[in-house]
Protein backbone atom coordinates (compact mmCIF):
# COMPACT_ATOMS: atom_id res chain seq x y z
CA UNK A 1 0.00 0.00 0.00
CA UNK A 2 1.40 3.43 -0.97
CA UNK A 3 1.93 6.41 1.68
CA UNK A 4 1.86 10.00 1.11
CA UNK A 5 5.12 11.74 1.43
CA UNK A 6 5.11 13.47 5.02
CA UNK A 7 5.77 17.33 5.66
CA UNK A 8 9.24 16.27 7.36
CA UNK A 9 9.87 14.33 4.04
CA UNK A 10 9.08 17.08 1.45
CA UNK A 11 8.69 20.94 1.57
CA UNK A 12 5.49 22.32 0.85
CA UNK A 13 5.03 24.69 -2.09
CA UNK A 14 1.37 24.96 -2.63
CA UNK A 15 -0.93 23.57 -5.06
CA UNK A 16 -3.41 23.13 -3.41
CA UNK A 17 -6.19 23.63 -5.98
CA UNK A 18 -5.40 20.26 -7.08
CA UNK A 19 -7.28 19.06 -4.33
CA UNK A 20 -10.38 20.18 -6.33
CA UNK A 21 -8.75 19.15 -9.72
CA UNK A 22 -7.76 15.74 -8.24
CA UNK A 23 -3.50 14.81 -8.22
CA UNK A 24 -5.15 11.83 -10.62
CA UNK A 25 -5.46 14.36 -13.15
CA UNK A 26 -8.30 11.88 -14.68
CA UNK A 27 -10.81 15.71 -14.30
CA UNK A 28 -8.30 18.20 -16.25
CA UNK A 29 -11.85 20.31 -17.14
CA UNK A 30 -11.59 21.14 -13.25
CA UNK A 31 -8.97 23.27 -13.78
CA UNK A 32 -11.11 26.15 -14.91
CA UNK A 33 -13.70 26.19 -12.12
CA UNK A 34 -10.73 27.02 -9.82
CA UNK A 35 -8.42 30.15 -9.35
CA UNK A 36 -4.93 28.72 -7.97
CA UNK A 37 -3.22 31.97 -6.84
CA UNK A 38 -1.54 30.10 -4.11
CA UNK A 39 1.23 28.99 -6.67
CA UNK A 40 2.99 31.18 -8.59
CA UNK A 41 2.63 30.29 -11.78
CA UNK A 42 2.90 33.01 -14.96
CA UNK A 43 -0.75 34.43 -15.12
CA UNK A 44 -0.14 35.12 -19.04
CA UNK A 45 0.18 31.77 -21.94
CA UNK A 46 3.54 31.03 -23.18
CA UNK A 47 4.66 33.16 -26.19
CA UNK A 48 2.39 32.04 -29.85
CA UNK A 49 5.74 30.79 -31.70
CA UNK A 50 6.02 27.99 -28.33
CA UNK A 51 2.45 27.02 -28.53
CA UNK A 52 2.61 26.47 -32.24
CA UNK A 53 5.20 24.22 -32.03
CA UNK A 54 3.98 22.31 -29.31
CA UNK A 55 0.91 21.81 -31.37
CA UNK A 56 2.38 21.51 -34.83
CA UNK A 57 4.40 18.35 -33.16
CA UNK A 58 2.73 17.22 -30.11
CA UNK A 59 2.73 13.34 -31.29
CA UNK A 60 6.25 13.33 -32.47
CA UNK A 61 7.77 15.51 -29.40
CA UNK A 62 6.11 13.36 -26.54
CA UNK A 63 7.48 10.00 -28.44
CA UNK A 64 10.69 11.18 -28.98
CA UNK A 65 13.84 11.38 -27.48
CA UNK A 66 15.28 14.78 -26.84
CA UNK A 67 18.91 16.28 -27.45
CA UNK A 68 21.16 13.94 -25.09
CA UNK A 69 22.30 17.18 -22.63
CA UNK A 70 19.76 20.07 -24.56
CA UNK A 71 22.69 21.34 -26.48
CA UNK A 72 20.74 23.47 -28.55
CA UNK A 73 19.07 24.55 -25.05
CA UNK A 74 22.40 25.63 -24.02
CA UNK A 75 22.90 27.44 -27.17
CA UNK A 76 19.70 29.47 -26.86
CA UNK A 77 20.07 30.46 -23.33
CA UNK A 78 24.04 31.65 -24.59
CA UNK A 79 22.72 33.81 -27.03
CA UNK A 80 19.47 35.33 -25.40
CA UNK A 81 21.43 36.30 -22.54
CA UNK A 82 25.14 36.65 -23.88
CA UNK A 83 26.69 34.76 -21.59
CA UNK A 84 29.61 32.04 -22.99
CA UNK A 85 28.09 28.40 -23.11
CA UNK A 86 30.68 26.99 -21.01
CA UNK A 87 28.79 28.87 -17.98
CA UNK A 88 25.51 27.43 -18.40
CA UNK A 89 24.08 24.03 -16.92
CA UNK A 90 20.42 22.86 -17.83
CA UNK A 91 18.27 21.36 -15.25
CA UNK A 92 14.32 20.76 -15.20
CA UNK A 93 13.48 23.91 -13.20
CA UNK A 94 15.59 25.53 -10.34
CA UNK A 95 14.20 23.12 -7.84
CA UNK A 96 16.26 20.41 -10.12
CA UNK A 97 19.50 22.55 -9.96
CA UNK A 98 19.24 22.76 -6.38
CA UNK A 99 19.22 19.18 -5.80
CA UNK A 100 21.93 18.17 -8.48
CA UNK A 101 24.33 21.20 -7.81
CA UNK A 102 24.39 21.72 -3.63
CA UNK A 103 25.43 18.11 -2.62
CA UNK A 104 28.54 19.16 -4.64
CA UNK A 105 29.18 22.44 -2.61
CA UNK A 106 27.94 21.47 0.72
CA UNK A 107 28.09 18.78 3.23
CA UNK A 108 27.39 18.18 6.93
CA UNK A 109 30.11 19.95 8.43
CA UNK A 110 28.92 23.32 6.19
CA UNK A 111 27.78 26.22 7.87
CA UNK A 112 24.72 27.92 5.89
CA UNK A 113 23.38 31.34 6.16
CA UNK A 114 19.81 31.57 4.93
CA UNK A 115 17.17 34.71 4.57
CA UNK A 116 14.55 33.93 6.57
CA UNK A 117 11.76 34.54 5.30
CA UNK A 118 12.73 33.35 2.09
CA UNK A 119 11.77 30.70 -0.54
CA UNK A 120 11.38 27.33 1.53
CA UNK A 121 13.04 24.67 -0.25
CA UNK A 122 16.41 26.27 0.71
CA UNK A 123 16.33 25.06 4.53
CA UNK A 124 14.66 22.04 3.59
CA UNK A 125 17.29 20.99 1.36
CA UNK A 126 20.08 22.08 3.45
CA UNK A 127 18.59 21.17 6.95
CA UNK A 128 16.94 17.90 5.97
CA UNK A 129 18.81 16.80 3.21
CA UNK A 130 22.31 17.85 3.68
CA UNK A 131 22.16 17.79 7.51
CA UNK A 132 24.20 21.20 7.24
CA UNK A 133 24.41 23.56 10.52
CA UNK A 134 21.80 26.63 9.23
CA UNK A 135 21.09 29.90 10.52
CA UNK A 136 18.83 32.71 9.39
CA UNK A 137 19.24 36.33 8.50
CA UNK A 138 16.37 37.92 9.62
CA UNK A 139 14.11 40.06 8.11
CA UNK A 140 11.94 42.18 9.96
CA UNK A 141 8.63 43.84 9.04
CA UNK A 142 10.01 46.59 10.90
CA UNK A 143 12.83 47.23 7.96
CA UNK A 144 9.65 46.49 5.85
CA UNK A 145 11.90 43.20 5.18
CA UNK A 146 14.73 44.64 3.16
CA UNK A 147 17.72 43.26 3.40
CA UNK A 148 20.49 45.15 5.22
CA UNK A 149 23.92 44.09 3.57
CA UNK A 150 26.01 46.08 5.38
CA UNK A 151 24.73 43.68 8.13
CA UNK A 152 24.26 40.84 5.96
CA UNK A 153 28.26 40.99 5.19
CA UNK A 154 29.24 41.56 9.04
CA UNK A 155 27.01 37.67 9.43
CA UNK A 156 29.42 36.49 6.26
CA UNK A 157 32.33 37.14 7.69
CA UNK A 158 31.95 34.90 10.79
CA UNK A 159 32.71 31.52 9.06
CA UNK A 160 29.41 30.72 6.52
CA UNK A 161 30.57 28.17 4.01
CA UNK A 162 27.40 29.28 1.79
CA UNK A 163 24.92 31.55 1.56
CA UNK A 164 21.27 31.96 -0.15
CA UNK A 165 19.74 35.19 -1.60
CA UNK A 166 16.79 35.42 -3.43
CA UNK A 167 16.46 38.09 -5.56
CA UNK A 168 13.64 39.05 -5.41
CA UNK A 169 13.26 37.68 -2.72
CA UNK A 170 9.87 35.05 -2.11
CA UNK A 171 7.63 36.01 0.04
CA UNK A 172 8.88 39.48 0.90
CA UNK A 173 8.68 40.89 -2.63
CA UNK A 174 11.72 42.93 -2.12
CA UNK A 175 14.30 43.16 -4.39
CA UNK A 176 18.77 43.87 -3.91
CA UNK A 177 19.45 46.04 -6.80
CA UNK A 178 22.28 44.85 -9.12
CA UNK A 179 24.45 47.44 -8.50
CA UNK A 180 24.30 46.99 -4.80
CA UNK A 181 24.14 43.07 -4.90
CA UNK A 182 27.63 43.38 -7.08
CA UNK A 183 29.42 45.42 -4.07
CA UNK A 184 28.01 42.67 -1.69
CA UNK A 185 29.90 40.19 -3.60
CA UNK A 186 32.88 41.60 -3.92
CA UNK A 187 32.91 42.22 -0.32
CA UNK A 188 32.63 38.33 0.92
CA UNK A 189 34.90 36.01 1.74
CA UNK A 190 36.76 34.01 -0.75
CA UNK A 191 35.68 30.83 1.55
CA UNK A 192 32.23 31.93 1.34
CA UNK A 193 29.64 30.89 -1.54
CA UNK A 194 26.41 32.77 -2.32
CA UNK A 195 23.67 31.39 -4.31
CA UNK A 196 21.64 33.90 -6.08
CA UNK A 197 18.59 32.42 -6.93
CA UNK A 198 17.08 35.42 -9.85
CA UNK A 199 13.45 33.16 -10.56
CA UNK A 200 11.22 36.21 -10.78
CA UNK A 201 13.92 39.42 -11.66
CA UNK A 202 12.68 39.49 -15.48
CA UNK A 203 9.14 41.01 -13.68
CA UNK A 204 11.62 44.14 -12.76
CA UNK A 205 12.17 46.23 -14.83
CA UNK A 206 15.92 47.06 -16.28
CA UNK A 207 18.73 44.38 -16.34
CA UNK A 208 19.03 43.43 -12.70
CA UNK A 209 20.23 39.91 -13.55
CA UNK A 210 23.57 39.26 -11.82
CA UNK A 211 24.05 36.20 -14.97
CA UNK A 212 27.72 38.05 -16.14
CA UNK A 213 28.84 38.55 -13.01
CA UNK A 214 28.69 34.70 -11.91
CA UNK A 215 30.18 34.00 -14.89
CA UNK A 216 33.30 35.88 -13.81
CA UNK A 217 33.52 35.30 -10.41
CA UNK A 218 34.48 31.80 -8.66
CA UNK A 219 32.29 32.47 -5.18
CA UNK A 220 29.15 33.61 -6.85
CA UNK A 221 26.28 31.29 -8.31
CA UNK A 222 23.03 31.98 -10.63
CA UNK A 223 20.09 30.22 -10.47
CA UNK A 224 17.61 31.04 -13.12
CA UNK A 225 13.58 29.51 -13.54
CA UNK A 226 12.93 29.87 -17.10
CA UNK A 227 9.39 28.15 -15.66
CA UNK A 228 8.16 31.43 -14.01
CA UNK A 229 9.76 34.02 -16.51
CA UNK A 230 8.27 31.90 -19.51
CA UNK A 231 5.20 30.33 -18.47
CA UNK A 232 6.57 27.11 -18.55
CA UNK A 233 6.05 25.66 -15.12
CA UNK A 234 4.22 22.84 -16.11
CA UNK A 235 7.45 22.02 -18.67
CA UNK A 236 9.88 22.04 -16.26
CA UNK A 237 12.75 24.03 -17.38
CA UNK A 238 15.78 26.34 -15.81
CA UNK A 239 19.16 26.99 -15.81
CA UNK A 240 22.43 27.55 -13.44
CA UNK A 241 25.46 30.08 -14.18
CA UNK A 242 28.46 29.63 -12.53
CA UNK A 243 32.58 29.42 -13.38
CA UNK A 244 33.23 26.90 -15.35
CA UNK A 245 34.64 24.28 -13.25
CA UNK A 246 31.45 24.40 -10.99
CA UNK A 247 29.42 23.65 -14.48
CA UNK A 248 31.89 21.05 -15.84
CA UNK A 249 31.35 19.21 -12.70
CA UNK A 250 27.32 19.36 -12.37
CA UNK A 251 27.48 18.54 -16.47
CA UNK A 252 28.94 15.49 -15.09
CA UNK A 253 26.72 14.53 -12.66
CA UNK A 254 23.58 15.24 -15.08
CA UNK A 255 21.59 12.02 -16.35
CA UNK A 256 20.66 12.22 -20.40
CA UNK A 257 17.51 13.80 -21.44
CA UNK A 258 17.04 15.55 -17.75
CA UNK A 259 15.08 17.73 -19.61
CA UNK A 260 12.40 16.48 -21.78
CA UNK A 261 11.90 16.95 -25.74
CA UNK A 262 8.49 19.00 -25.17
CA UNK A 263 9.93 21.55 -22.59
CA UNK A 264 13.79 21.94 -24.59
CA UNK A 265 11.19 23.37 -27.76
CA UNK A 266 8.86 25.29 -25.37
CA UNK A 267 11.74 26.97 -23.67
CA UNK A 268 13.98 27.08 -27.18
CA UNK A 269 11.37 29.32 -29.08
CA UNK A 270 10.40 31.23 -25.85
CA UNK A 271 13.69 32.88 -25.24
CA UNK A 272 13.24 33.57 -29.42
CA UNK A 273 10.67 36.03 -28.06
CA UNK A 274 11.37 38.47 -25.77
CA UNK A 275 9.44 41.30 -26.91
CA UNK A 276 6.04 39.02 -26.13
CA UNK A 277 6.90 38.39 -22.49
CA UNK A 278 8.22 42.03 -22.35
CA UNK A 279 4.90 43.19 -22.80
CA UNK A 280 3.45 40.52 -20.19
CA UNK A 281 5.98 41.16 -17.78
CA UNK A 282 5.03 45.44 -18.33
CA UNK A 283 1.12 44.04 -18.05
CA UNK A 284 2.19 42.40 -14.71
CA UNK A 285 2.89 45.57 -12.95
CA UNK A 286 -0.13 47.16 -13.91
CA UNK A 287 -2.28 43.90 -12.67
CA UNK A 288 -0.59 43.46 -9.81
CA UNK A 289 -0.96 47.61 -8.88
CA UNK A 290 -4.55 46.91 -9.36
CA UNK A 291 -4.85 43.75 -7.18
CA UNK A 292 -3.21 45.91 -4.48
CA UNK A 293 -5.73 48.34 -4.83
CA UNK A 294 -8.63 46.15 -4.79
CA UNK A 295 -7.49 44.40 -1.76
CA UNK A 296 -7.19 47.95 0.12
CA UNK A 297 -10.20 48.78 -0.42
CA UNK A 298 -12.18 45.74 0.93
CA UNK A 299 -10.27 45.40 3.67
CA UNK A 300 -8.71 49.64 4.54
CA UNK A 301 -7.14 48.57 8.36
CA UNK A 302 -5.18 46.04 6.47
CA UNK A 303 -2.19 46.34 5.18
CA UNK A 304 -1.14 45.47 1.18
CA UNK A 305 2.11 45.31 0.01
CA UNK A 306 3.16 45.31 -3.60
CA UNK A 307 5.92 42.96 -4.57
CA UNK A 308 8.34 43.49 -7.58
CA UNK A 309 7.41 40.14 -8.55
CA UNK A 310 4.06 38.26 -9.99
CA UNK A 311 2.26 38.67 -6.84
CA UNK A 312 0.93 40.81 -3.59
CA UNK A 313 1.32 39.87 -0.02
CA UNK A 314 -1.89 41.36 2.17
CA UNK A 315 -2.19 41.09 6.03
CA UNK A 316 -5.94 41.52 6.39
CA UNK A 317 -8.06 42.16 9.89
CA UNK A 318 -9.64 39.35 10.02
CA UNK A 319 -8.92 35.87 11.23
CA UNK A 320 -6.87 34.43 7.89
CA UNK A 321 -7.30 30.43 8.37
CA UNK A 322 -11.19 31.40 8.15
CA UNK A 323 -10.93 33.87 5.34
CA UNK A 324 -8.60 31.19 3.41
CA UNK A 325 -11.00 28.13 4.11
CA UNK A 326 -14.10 30.55 3.38
CA UNK A 327 -12.42 31.45 -0.17
CA UNK A 328 -11.20 27.87 -0.84
CA UNK A 329 -14.54 26.77 -0.95
CA UNK A 330 -15.45 28.75 -3.16
CA UNK A 331 -13.22 28.18 -5.83
CA UNK A 332 -10.08 30.44 -4.78
CA UNK A 333 -6.94 29.27 -3.18
CA UNK A 334 -4.38 31.61 -1.47
CA UNK A 335 -1.24 31.04 0.26
CA UNK A 336 -0.30 31.24 3.74
CA UNK A 337 2.41 33.10 5.05
CA UNK A 338 2.68 31.95 8.83
CA UNK A 339 6.22 33.79 9.00
CA UNK A 340 4.60 37.30 8.14
CA UNK A 341 1.48 36.57 9.46
CA UNK A 342 0.03 37.21 6.09
CA UNK A 343 -1.08 36.02 2.81
CA UNK A 344 0.09 35.70 -0.61
CA UNK A 345 -2.08 36.12 -3.65
CA UNK A 346 -0.56 35.34 -7.13
CA UNK A 347 -1.20 38.36 -9.83
CA UNK A 348 -3.81 37.07 -12.81
CA UNK A 349 -5.20 38.21 -15.65
CA UNK A 350 -8.17 41.37 -15.33
CA UNK A 351 -10.85 39.02 -15.74
CA UNK A 352 -9.80 35.87 -13.28
CA UNK A 353 -8.87 38.94 -10.24
CA UNK A 354 -12.14 40.25 -10.88
CA UNK A 355 -13.60 36.98 -9.73
CA UNK A 356 -11.24 37.14 -7.00
CA UNK A 357 -12.27 40.17 -5.53
CA UNK A 358 -15.98 39.61 -5.88
CA UNK A 359 -14.90 36.24 -3.98
CA UNK A 360 -12.74 38.04 -1.39
CA UNK A 361 -15.50 40.42 -1.05
CA UNK A 362 -17.64 38.05 0.33
CA UNK A 363 -15.70 35.62 2.19
CA UNK A 364 -14.76 38.64 4.11
CA UNK A 365 -18.36 39.60 4.21
CA UNK A 366 -19.70 36.12 5.82
CA UNK A 367 -16.28 35.17 7.65
CA UNK A 368 -16.87 38.73 9.97
CA UNK A 369 -20.28 38.13 10.41
CA UNK A 370 -20.47 34.95 11.15
CA UNK A 371 -17.30 33.21 11.03
CA UNK A 372 -19.08 30.51 8.74
CA UNK A 373 -17.84 28.43 6.29
CA UNK A 374 -20.49 28.27 4.16
CA UNK A 375 -20.27 28.16 0.69
CA UNK A 376 -21.62 30.27 -1.70
CA UNK A 377 -21.31 28.45 -4.83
Amino acid sequence: MSQSLSRTETCYHGGAAFQAIGDDLQSLERCHEVIAADVLDAWFPPAPGVVKALRDHLSWSLKTAPPTHAEGLVRAISKARSIPECSIAVGAGSSDLIYRTLPHLLAPSSRVLLLDPMYGEYAHFCRNVMRCSVDTFPLLPSDCYLVDLDKLIGAATSGYDFIVIVNPNNPTGRHIPASNLKAFLERLPPRTTCWIDEAYIDYIEGEESLEATACETANAIVCKSLSKSLALSGARAGYLVANTGLISTIRKWSPPWLVGLPAQIAAIRALDEPQYYQKCYDATRTLRAALAAAISKLDPLGKVVESVGNWVVWVPTIDQQRLLDHCQLNGLYLRSLPAMCAIRIAVKDHETQERMIAILRESLDVVSRTGSLASSR
